[in-house]
Order: C-alpha cells, then structure tokens, then sequence
C-alpha cells in the first residue's frame, strides 16, 4: 500500500498538540512521464482491526478477528504521450488520499534535520532520452553530480545546515523530455534539547521536518515527557498524512467529549479500527502509552491487523500470555523498536535491560520520533 503523506506542524506538549495548524503540504506529487506499453496496477486495502490496545488488567471486551476487506483500485492504461495513467493512491482504511502521476525518479522526497546531509534520486528513463536537473530557487540545496543526463542515471546533492528557526522545504527539477518531474526535501529544525551528539537527533528533526510536531515549544522538544494515550492518535494520523480529520456525528467513547481538543483525531483513530479504546466504551485519553500497547498502535496503521504466532518467544518479559505479544513481535521483527537495544538515557521510568522489550514502561517523545520515522519511513 502506498502513501502519500501530507503534514501538519504541531506541537506534542499537552493542549499544544493539536492547535498548532499550519500546514505543510507535501509536494511531492510528481510529474509525468512518457515510456510506452506499461501498465500498471495498484491494490486498495480497506482494513479492519482485530485488538484493542488493551492492558491485560482492563476489560478485554469482545474483540473478533476480521478478514481485511480489499477491492482493486482501477487498472491504469498504457503510458504514452496521449495517455499518463494516474496511479491510486490509498491510506489506512482503504481512503483514496490522492492520484499521482507515475515517476520516472526514485525516491520522490526526502526528510533531514537541521544538520542537513546529503542523498541521491535515481532517474529511471529510456536509453537515449535527455534529462536535466535544476534547484535555481533553493540556495541550500546544491546539486553535486548528476546535473544532466541521457538514458538512466542519479542526481547528487547535498542539504546544508538549517540556521533558521523554522523548518523548510525545497525542491530539485528534473526535467525528461521537456517533462518536470519534482523531487522534495524536507528539513527540520533544531532544538536546544536535543544536541547532534543525542540519539535521537536525526529522528526527531525528520519528524520535525515533516510536520508531525514542532515541539513542546519553540526552542524545545522535551524528549523525556511522556506521550498520552490522545496525543498519540494526533502524532499518528499525522505521520499518515491526515492532518485535519473530520469532525465525527456522534461522540463515541464516553470519556473523549467534543470539548476535547483530540476528539477528531481518536474518533478518526477508531473509524480506522486502529484503535477500540481501552475497555468499557473508554478511551483513557490522558493514560501514557505503553511499548506494548505502542506496538498495535503502529502495526494496525501499517495495515497489519492479524499478526501471526511467532515460532519462538522473542523477548523474555512478553510472555505467550500478553495480549500483545503477536504484535510485539512482529513490530520488533521490523526493526520499529527493539526494546532494551534502543536508548533509554534519561527516561523518567528508567533504563530496559538489553534482551527485554519493557512492555508496560510508557513511550517517550523521544522514542516516538526513532518510531514514528522508521514505521512510516518519514
């Protein structure tokens, strides 16, 4: 399943998450191009859930597994000059997020923090056609090879240091055959609290560059505090590219009133089956998120509602018996979070012993960025 994702700024601290709306849509809808006699298809999965994240003292409830419903998006023609199919591009929950031209450069976007780095985009075309590639209007990105080509090839560049206080994007041009296609960069911005030397840095400043938050404040991340249970829904949907969900008709669980400022975001989190409260038609809104708990969070948005039984027990303090132990394995099989190998420096619930996962210690802002950009590759 492909995403597009689209950001917001916004803070992570308290009421601040979801007030702050400037939006910073991503560009990184392409151009198109001419190559004759492909066709291609892409495949709409609307999804269902199966668990809520519920913590083995609270009421588990009656939760049935659910077959994931698909149906096929539609099959695109053959690309020529006269004819630029559109590829389909759907999100969690089988919602059409856009249609977009399909690219001959790969990737399409990039995220970096406030230190910059480099990167590279391959250009994917047939032999003998011209390509060129421009960043005139963006005086810190700087095209270091690659500037031209015929047939296929790779555009270099570099993304200098960000000095200012706000993030920014910018964009490279590659034009082939007289067709601009646009790659995009997005840069964070950094933080007195989190210094280059911190472990975090790279993923809270792609975070940051993305729009998922701004902070707790203008110059800080706070990386220890922990992440509620409401904030969470707003960080996730925002990692997904939704921003602005719709306001629901009816309120649907008892303890998340309209006058909550997250209301549109956990009602949005639940209509995705991504999450079904904590037990007895509660939310738990102001509870921290759990590791455990985290890792449905994350694999049910990945689309991932029914993980299998793992072979073996990964770690030794999520027992069989945890309702979340399928998840967890298949969260830490992917390299999203591995527990008592991540950092724990300067975690208020204090350090995870190497080899164990921690389920019941909660998720801090910092181990949300490491998480947040490597399960939706941010």
């Amino acid at each position: 399943m492909r995403r597009q994702h689209s950001s917001v700024a916004a803070n992570g601290r308290g009421t601040k998450d979801s007030l702050a709306k400037n939006s910073i849509q991503k560009s990184s809808t392409a151009g198109s191009r001419v190559i004759a006699g492909i066709a291609l298809a892409t495949m709409l999965i609307a999804t269902t859930a199966i668990l809520g994240e519920l913590k083995p003292d609270r009421d588990l409830g009656a939760h049935s597994a659910k077959q994931a419903k698909q149906s096929t998006a539609p099959v695109p023609g053959n690309l020529t000059g006269a004819n630029l199919s559109k590829e389909y591009v759907y999100g969690p929950g089988g919602r059409l997020v856009a249609t977009e031209e399909p690219n001959a450069i790969s990737p399409t976007l990039m995220s970096f923090p406030g230190s910059g780095g480099t990167g590279t985009v391959n250009v994917s075309v047939g032999a003998g056609t011209n390509w060129s590639a421009s960043t005139t209007t963006f005086n810190w990105i700087m095209i270091t090879s690659g500037a031209s080509g015929t047939g296929n090839g790779t555009v270099a560049y570099t993304v200098l240091q960000n000095v200012g206080t706000g993030i920014r994007q910018g964009t490279i041009t590659i034009t082939i055959a007289a067709v601009a296609q646009t790659f995009t960069v997005y840069q964070g911005k950094d933080f007195l609290d989190v210094p280059l030397n911190n472990a975090y840095y790279t993923y809270v400043g792609k975070l940051v560059a993305r729009g998922v938050t701004v902070g707790c404040d203008a110059t800080h991340y706070c990386t220890n505090d922990l992440v509620t249970r409401e904030q969470m829904a707003a960080f996730i949907l925002r990692a997904l590219g939704d921003p602005n969900p719709p306001t629901p008709a009816t309120q649907r669980f008892t303890d998340v009133p309209p006058s909550n400022i997250f209301y549109n975001f956990i009602d949005e989190m639940a209509v995705r089956q991504i999450t079904l409260g904590c037990g007895g038609g509660n939310y738990c809104p102001s509870s921290t998120v759990t590791h455990d708990s985290m890792s449905a969070f994350i694999m049910r948005a990945l689309a991932v509602f029914s993980p299998p039984t793992p072979a073996s027990q990964r770690f030794p303090d999520v027992p069989t018996s945890n309702v979340f132990y399928n998840f967890v394995d298949i969260y830490a099989g992917r390299g999203i979070w591995n527990g008592g190998s991540e950092n724990w420096v300067g975690h208020p619930e204090g350090t995870c012993s190497p080899g164990n996962f921690c389920p019941s210690k909660s998720v801090s802002r910092a181990q949300m960025a490491k998480i947040l950009v490597t399960a939706f590759n941010l």
